[in-house]
C-alpha cells in the first residue's frame, strides 16, 4: 500500500511541476501550436490553451485514483487487500 501512495504522491508532484512550468513559459508559447502529427509532419493545429487541457484531465484522473487509494473497500469490495 505504501508503494501505491508513493507513486500517487510522485504523480501529484510531477503534475504540479508541469503546471508551474507551463504557467511560467505560457506567455512565450506561440498562439497556434501543432496538436497532431502524421508521417508528413504536423497536420492539426490548435490554440495554446490546449496545453491546459492536459493539466485538467490529469487532475481529474488523479482525483479518482486518489479516491480508489483512499477507499479501496468501496472500489474492490470488503475482502480486498489492495
Amino acid at each position: 500500500m505504501k508503494l501505491h501512495k508513493f507513486i500517487f504522491g510522485l504523480s501529484i508532484l510531477l503534475l504540479a511541476g508541469y503546471s508551474i512550468f507551463l504557467a511560467v513559459k505560457f506567455p512565450s508559447i506561440k498562439e497556434i501550436i501543432p496538436i497532431h502529427y502524421s508521417s508528413g509532419g504536423a497536420d492539426g493545429f490548435g490554440s495554446k490553451m490546449f496545453l491546459w487541457l492536459e493539466v485538467g484531465l490529469n487532475t481529474i484522473l488523479l482525483f479518482f485514483i486518489g479516491l480508489i487509494i483512499a477507499y479501496p473497500q468501496k472500489a474492490f469490495g470488503k475482502g480486498s487487500d489492495f
